[in-house]
């Protein structure tokens, strides 16, 4: 039987995702690593693999957060030269990027 091969980068993600759902409902302060776990379907073992603590943790969601705003709005006004388009862009998309992730918004409040 061959070894399960795991995509760490694709487990990571998972992670940061269950945690950041957890960090949403729960708080931050009331939020434990099993909870995390549970969401995410794993053992609270497999989590310290990828994080050692759960503010490095937090620091992940927020990190991930950012990473993913900054890629979206990267894309959207990729070649303009316009300010006036650039700066519309980034408003049409900085709205939709904080509507299609309101779970994520909700998280920035506790940060």
């Amino acid at each position: 039987m061959s070894p399960i091969i795991v995509d760490k980068d694709n487990k990571k993600k998972e992670i940061l995702l269950a945690a950041t759902k957890v960090f949403a409902s729960k708080g931050i302060p009331h939020t434990n690593m099993i909870d995390i776990a549970r969401e995410a379907g794993i053992g609270k073992g497999t989590i310290y693999e990828y994080f050692s603590s759960k503010d490095e943790l937090v620091k992940g969601c927020f990190d991930q957060f950012f990473a993913d705003y900054d890629k979206i709005l990267q894309d959207n006004t990729k070649g303009i030269i316009d300010p006036v388009e650039i700066i519309r862009r980034f408003i049409y998309s900085s709205l939709e990027f904080f509507r299609s992730c309101k779970v994520d918004v909700g998280v920035l409040f506790h940060f």
